[in-house]
């Protein structure tokens, strides 16, 4: 999805998990456009009306929501960590932080 959305002009729209009986309502029609072996999965086109709240996820320049706001996190965590390590005499960093960094840098 990362390469596309700029490829495309295409956003990637996430909703609250959970809530698929809610958003339902708001489907006026559902079409299958590709792939229908891969039933849920397959590429589907919906016609919806007052859809939302949404989340862009991924935009049309292939910016990432929650790339970003991971990376923010752990820096929020890691100047947290510092400064109460310093305080304690120790560090607080966890092994996810840095899992995550080797795993999340580009």
């Amino acid at each position: 999805m990362e390469r596309n959305s700029p490829l495309f002009g295409c956003v990637y729209l996430a909703a609250v998990g959970g809530a698929a009986p809610y958003y339902a309502q708001f489907v006026k029609s559902a079409v299958c456009v590709a792939w229908p072996e891969l039933a849920i999965e397959a590429l589907w086109r919906y016609e919806v009306e007052n859809l939302g709240p949404l989340l862009v996820s991924m935009d049309t320049h292939g910016h990432s929501y929650y790339e970003e706001s991971d990376k923010a996190i752990i820096e929020n965590a890691r100047k947290t960590s510092a400064k109460l390590g310093a305080q304690a005499g120790r560090s607080l960093e966890s092994p996810y932080m840095r899992t995550f960094h080797t795993t999340h840098s580009k």
